[in-house]
């Protein structure tokens, strides 16, 4: 995977195979605008410090006869957003994601029932972060919308929670809560245009040494 974004039809979409991502699945654009991985940490768990990443890769394989489907998401580490400038930085550093030496945020779930995508549910697989794989879990929301000629493809969400220990960034834990929420809300490129809430603003991340 290069480092320009891959802006990923929905899964209902799928036409052709690309193999992008390692699976040999097919890549899903994306409306890059209003598509967001954010995410949230506690701090001193009086308020949150939120921000997002901007470059997503996105694939799928379907097996409609086994009703099963495998999912693999890249994010890259480098296209992190903050408020503050330098808590992007801080955020890359190797108390935290490590930019340098692991650019890459992987999650693979493999088997999924396919069902999954349009009743929502349990999403479980396994993510990849800073060299440390773990398997952990995600909720899914139903379709949003119903599909026709005008939408043919729904936005979706996706909401789970992971614990930064578990992938070695124990930095500041007086300060920083553990577990990070992660909140992903995905809009197909051929959606109209829907209104959508700006991200809510916090106070600075802890620098660390």
């Amino acid at each position: 995977m290069n480092d320009q974004p891959r802006r990923l039809p929905w899964w209902a979409a799928l036409l052709a195979g690309c193999g992008c991502l390692g699976i040999g699945a097919t890549e899903l654009r994306l409306d890059p605008d209003r598509s967001r991985v954010g995410f949230s940490i506690p701090v001193l768990w009086l308020f949150a410090r939120t921000g997002d990443f901007e470059d997503l890769a996105l694939a799928v394989d379907i097996d409609h006869e086994a009703q099963k489907v495998d999912i693999e998401a890249q994010i890259r580490v480098a296209s992190a957003r903050m408020e503050n400038p330098a808590d992007v930085a801080t955020l890359k550093s190797r108390d935290y994601f490590d930019a340098l030496n692991h650019p890459y945020i992987v999650f693979q779930a493999l088997d999924a029932p396919l069902s999954v995508l349009s009743e929502g549910g349990e999403l479980s697989g396994e993510l990849s972060l800073r060299g440390v794989t773990r398997t952990v879990r995600f909720q899914l929301s139903p379709d949003a919308c119903a599909p026709s000629a005008e939408i043919p493809f729904c936005p979706f969400e996706v909401v789970g929670h992971i614990r930064r220990h578990d992938f070695g960034m124990s930095a500041r834990r007086g300060i920083l809560g553990d577990e990070v929420t992660v909140s992903i809300y995905l809009v197909p490129a051929a959606l109209p245009a829907i209104d959508r809430p700006d991200p809510p603003t916090s106070a600075s991340m802890p620098a660390t040494d």
